[in-house]
């Protein structure tokens, strides 16, 4: 545990600057921590949503590195490596019977972005758009169950996947 809080607090200071290659590129650092909240779905009990009616939150970790070419301002284009771990928990409660459930995913990201900068004098900002490969590592769920009996119990199986995500 010690190495990981060294390891975030070593990848935040990274994170506070960047090397500039030339003035037209530039290598990066990428640090992100988020919290997700999945809402509650309108599905009922029975559909094949597993945990019909249940609500999801958890936090995430990304840590990378960066590549930007500024060749054409205020348009530029960004790549990277950037790994990420979530988490998301839930549970559902039905009388006296309680199911717990918490997934995690570890996944390597690779950004293909168009950024567009915007300058309102002291105020600087960037809007990103473009297509992000994910190239699934390991994926976990855990099920707890308390008086559930066992043939409703969740059968529930997870599969290491590629795949390509529209971000922005």
């Amino acid at each position: 545990m010690r190495s990981v809080v060294c390891a975030i607090i070593v990848l935040t200071a990274c994170a506070l600057c960047s090397v500039a290659t030339a003035q037209d590129h530039a290598l990066g650092l990428r640090l992100g921590l988020n919290y997700s909240i999945l809402e509650q779905p309108a599905d009922e009990p029975g559909d094949t949503t597993f945990m019909a009616g249940t609500a999801f939150t958890g936090v995430g970790l990304a840590v990378g590195l960066t590549y930007e070419w500024r060749g054409l301002h205020p348009l530029s284009l960004e790549t990277g490596l950037v790994y990420s771990h979530s988490t998301a928990n839930g549970f559902q409660i039905a009388g006296n019977q309680q199911r717990e459930a918490e997934f995690q995913a570890d996944v390597v990201r690779v950004p293909l972005w168009v950024k567009y900068e915007l300058d309102f004098g002291p105020v600087r900002g960037v809007l990103g758009f473009g297509p992000e490969l994910l190239f699934g590592l390991t994926s976990a769920a855990e099920v707890r169950e308390v008086n559930v009996p066992a043939a409703d119990a969740a059968f529930l199986t997870t599969t290491s996947v590629t795949t390509m995500h529209l971000t922005g």
